[in-house]
């Protein structure tokens, strides 16, 4: 189910929504759900602790506080004030620290619990991406059944892939006969 993972951190969250027709499918249902997400994520998040189910809704929250902010980005339109605010007083309240090594690492900084390190680092993470370079090539694919946000390999690619791009294809001829 986790396939896609794999771009950058603020990606890999907002993209645990999966849309199915019209509707926004949650792939963090449950807290395992989210440490099945997070052992494919452990080099950038370290362990996430068993323990955590009683913040997965805070989790969800962050998560959609990032699509808000990563769908503005992709549509060069001013980020949404409420879900930058909250992403901002998180980054404020949540700081992380950065440390040089053979891959430049995040981190919490001491005594922190495992589940704020992580909503922190999501949190940084978004801000870092929305200020890069890198946004600009930030798509959204609007296939059918998709929804998921991609970075672009060239300037004009509206779809995740290739088979998004058929299923808009075939959408297309369908509703044209």
């Amino acid at each position: 189910m986790w396939e896609w993972l794999g771009e950058p951190l603020p990606l890999d969250v907002a993209n645990s929504l999966r849309r199915r027709g019209t509707q926004y499918q949650d792939l963090w249902r449950t807290w395992d759900d989210v440490l099945e997400w997070a052992r494919h994520e452990v080099a950038r998040l370290g362990p996430v602790p068993a323990e955590g189910a009683d913040r997965l809704d805070e989790l969800r929250e962050l998560r959609d506080d990032v699509f808000a902010v990563l769908l503005a980005v992709t549509g060069q339109r001013p980020y949404p004030v409420d879900a930058a605010g909250r992403i901002d007083a998180r980054a404020r309240a949540w700081p992380v620290v950065r440390q040089l090594g053979s891959d430049p690492v995040v981190i919490a900084p001491d005594g922190t619990d495992a589940v704020t390190g992580l909503l922190a680092r999501v949190g940084h993470a978004t801000i870092d991406f929305a200020a890069s370079a890198v946004a600009e090539r930030l798509g959204f694919c609007d296939a059918p059944s998709c929804g998921q946000f991609f970075l672009r390999d060239r300037t004009n690619q509206q779809w995740c892939g290739p088979a998004c791009g058929t299923r808009v294809r075939v959408a297309r001829h369908t509703a044209r006969h």
